[in-house]
């Protein structure tokens, strides 16, 4: 037990252990900073705006790939592009009721005395919500074959099938 008593041994384990920890943290920066100007995370202190997820804040890369595949002429992609706004405005506003009704229910279910008749009731709302959105989905669908050739609508066929079938 006299090794306990010799302060060098005590001294050089606590720089050891302030040197490893400093690294920690500095890794931890470093790949945070770097997350965040890779891919648009973060505040943008030069415009003073919250900055997006995605590099092309347009369009996704699978939104990306679809335009690709289907090689669209100027008229189709302005009247896809109008479809696309109008249809992610709808589910834009449906998500946000969807999100209502959610903390409703979870509020009413977070109570002392539950009540299974509001429990009940918001949760059909969700449902009706939720049906909304995919009603809404395949009407936006519907709208862009509209607006394409049969060989593009093959394509786009095929895209949402090695999309949803992986």
């Amino acid at each position: 037990m006299s090794y306990f008593k010799n302060k060098s041994i005590w001294f050089w384990g606590f720089i050891l252990l302030l040197i490893f920890n400093i690294t920690i943290f500095g890794t931890m920066a470093y790949h945070i900073y770097s997350m965040h100007s890779n891919y648009g995370y973060g505040y943008d202190y030069s415009t003073h705006n919250k900055k997006r997820g995605t590099k092309n804040p347009k369009h996704s890369k699978s939104t990306q790939s679809l335009i690709k595949q289907l090689n669209l002429s100027p008229e189709q992609n302005r009247q896809l592009r109008s479809v696309r706004k109008k249809h992610f405005a709808k589910v834009k506003a449906l998500r946000r009721a969807l999100f209502i009704a959610q903390h409703k229910l979870f509020e009413e279910a977070g109570k002392e005395n539950v009540d299974s008749a509001a429990i009940a009731k918001y949760r059909s709302q969700m449902m009706d919500i939720q049906g909304k959105i995919a009603d809404e989905s395949l009407s936006f669908l519907g709208e862009m074959k509209k607006s394409l050739s049969p060989e593009q609508q093959e394509r786009m066929k095929q895209h949402f099938r090695d999309k949803y079938n992986k």
